[in-house]
């Protein structure tokens, strides 16, 4: 049976592919099973779970058996004990509902809802419907009798407990047990597989080494050698069927190919041989003709020559051969047309030069017109600006005086304000002398009965006798007390009369002093009136004057540009004559034939000339 390369590398990749696949898929599997949140996973922590939710409380009875049990020994603690009652038995439905949905076997199931659940419930029931209300009302001879029962409900649920620990306990044993079991198997599976994918992959390379890679090397020889020009040799592997055998056939052909190209180009050398020689035919008839062609080359080559040192005056004489005789006559006739041409242009050129002339003087005069009349625009210009500067200085000045009189007109009024102010003022201080004028009359009053009772209480203590005898000092210092009281009053007093008296004239002066500022603030309006109309026609005859000087300015800038012009226009005539006097000396340069015709050419013998 021939083995083919193909076939046998496709089935060793696709048995190591499936090798890998099994091997991801076992070991996916095997992760999918032990992982964490796995199905045994859950199996151990929902058992492990159930014995931490029913051993430290099972199933939230004991705090609630606890509590039942110290309201009755301390009823002082009902009113904080009876009210968690209802949270413990929340807590025991949340729990109760969680179980519902969990993944234990059927036994921790049944023993879980038939035993441990059903006897809580029934504690619950006894301890919501017939303990509770009991401790409530205070009865200990009811509690008693419910709390035996109570005592007995809870040990019967505590025995249901313990029995549910020891088969959850046993039942994650044997979970555990499983999982180490499954995760052995699964390791010597993953194991074996391994080392069948590794023999497969070393087997495939022995094979592809031996059937392949070998003879590719032995080929890849042959082609160096063949590539060297060696084409004797034998192809290897020539005989096999599979695709080394191909790629021998292959080879072969072009070791064929080699030999065919040797004998081809053996001919080709044959070939090269005859060529050469008739090229060298060609290139004996090449030079013949090029002979005649540097003949042709040499006489056009002179004649360019003469025409660049501007010698017009001999032409190209000599016969060419047939071919180019055409080029010696277009080149004669050429010289012939240049000739009359430049004749026309040395005539145009001396009419052009005695024209630029006439233009060139005409220029200058009006140039010379052009610069006295814009140099009497400018002096006018300049004294308009003076004078126009004068105004507007006057405008300025005016407009200065202007502020001046309205900053005056402002101060007056506001002086005219503060003596209305101060008018104001003082007859605020003349109303609060009159006041103090009265509360000095009631002091002096005040004074004057202080006195009398001084003297009052003088009698008194001089009746009293020995004992009374400090009293009356004291009632002497008072009187003595009130006297100058009395008397800082009246001088008081006088002041206040005699500034209200100064107060007054002074009202009257501040009264005259404002009448005369509102006068004086009549006479700056009208001032300030009368420099607004001066301001105003000081501005109006400074625009009349800007805008003759634009004017002025206007016509001056366009005289400068006539100036300007007339110069470019005397520059340009100039340039003209100068253009007229280079070109006539340019043209004088060549020197003309006089002949009327053109002459043809002599016949040229075998040795050629140059002309």
């Amino acid at each position: 049976m021939t083995l083919n390369l193909k076939i046998v590398v496709t089935a060793a990749g696709l048995a190591l592919a499936a090798g890998i696949v099994a091997v991801a898929g076992v070991g996916a599997q095997t992760l999918q099973t032990l992982k964490v949140n796995g199905p045994i996973y859950k199996e151990i922590v929902d058992g492990k779970d159930l014995i931490a939710d029913i051993l430290p409380p099972p199933l939230y009875l004991i705090e609630s058996y606890a509590l039942a049990n110290e309201v009755f020994v301390h009823p002082d603690t009902a009113a904080v004990n009876i009210p968690r009652f209802d949270v413990l038995k929340t807590l025991y439905e949340e729990r109760r509902e969680y179980w519902k949905n969990s993944t234990l076997p059927d036994a921790l199931r049944a023993k879980l809802y038939d035993e441990v659940i059903a006897k809580g419930d029934r504690y619950w029931s006894t301890l919501q419907n017939e303990v509770k209300p009991a401790l409530s009302a205070g009865d200990a001879s009811a509690v008693t009798p419910i709390l035996s029962r109570l005592k007995v409900e809870f040990h019967d649920h505590e025995t249901s407990v313990n029995q549910l620990v020891t088969m959850a306990s046993d039942y994650l044993v044997s979970r555990e047990s499983y999982a180490a079991a499954e995760s052995s198997s699964r390791e010597l599976l993953v194991l074996t597989l391994g080392l069948l994918l590794i023999a497969t992959a070393l087997g495939s390379v022995y094979f592809i080494h031996r059937r392949a890679l070998k003879p590719l090397g032995e080929i890849t020889d042959f082609m160096t050698n063949m590539a060297g020009g060696d084409f004797t040799a034998t192809v290897p592997h020539a005989n096999r069927k599979d695709e080394i055998g191909h790629i021998a056939a292959a080879v072969e052909v072009f070791r064929q190919a080699g030999l065919e190209n040797q004998r081809l180009q053996s001919e080709t050398e044959t070939a090269r041989a005859e060529v050469d020689r008739e090229r060298a035919l060609r290139d004996k008839d090449r030079m013949i003709e090029a002979e005649a062609l540097r003949f042709v080359i040499e006489a056009l080559g002179a004649g360019l020559h003469r025409l660049a040192e501007c010698n017009i005056r001999m032409t190209l004489d000599e016969a060419f051969d047939k071919r180019f005789e055409p080029l010696r006559h277009d080149f004669n006739h050429s010289i012939a047309t240049f000739q009359t041409t430049l004749e026309k242009v040395m005539e145009e050129t001396r009419r052009l030069l005695e024209n630029s002339q006439e233009m060139r003087e005409a220029s200058s005069n009006l140039a010379n017109r052009t610069e006295q009349q814009a140099a009497a625009l400018e002096q006018t210009s300049a004294a308009l600006e003076q004078v126009t500067a004068t105004v507007r200085l006057s405008a300025q000045r005016t407009s200065d005086t202007r502020e001046l009189v309205r900053e005056a007109k402002n101060c007056a009024v506001a002086s005219g304000d503060v003596v209305r102010s101060a008018v104001s003022a003082m007859e605020r201080i003349e109303t609060a002398s009159s006041e103090i004028g009265q509360i000095i009359g009631v002091i002096d009053e005040i004074a004057f009965q202080t006195n009398l009772l001084a003297l009052n209480a003088g009698v008194e203590a001089a009746r009293a006798g020995e004992a009374g005898k400090g009293f009356a000092v004291v009632a002497q210092e008072v009187r003595e007390l009130a006297q100058r009281s009395a008397n800082a009053a009246r001088d008081i007093k006088g002041l206040i009369q005699k500034s209200s008296v100064e107060v007054s004239s002074g009202v009257q002066l501040v009264g005259e002093t404002g009448h005369a500022l509102d006068q004086i603030g009549d006479f700056v309006s009208r001032i300030d009136t009368n420099v607004d109309a001066i301001a105003t026609a000081a501005r109006e005859q400074a625009t009349g004057l800007q805008e003759i000087s634009a004017a002025i300015n206007s016509i001056d800038q366009m005289t400068q540009q006539n100036a300007a012009m007339v110069e470019e226009t005397t520059a340009i005539g100039h340039t003209l004559a100068e253009g007229a006097m280079l070109l006539t000396t340019l043209v004088n340069r060549f020197e003309l034939n006089r002949r009327a015709e053109i002459r043809e050419g002599k016949s040229r013998t075998i040795e050629h000339r140059a002309a």
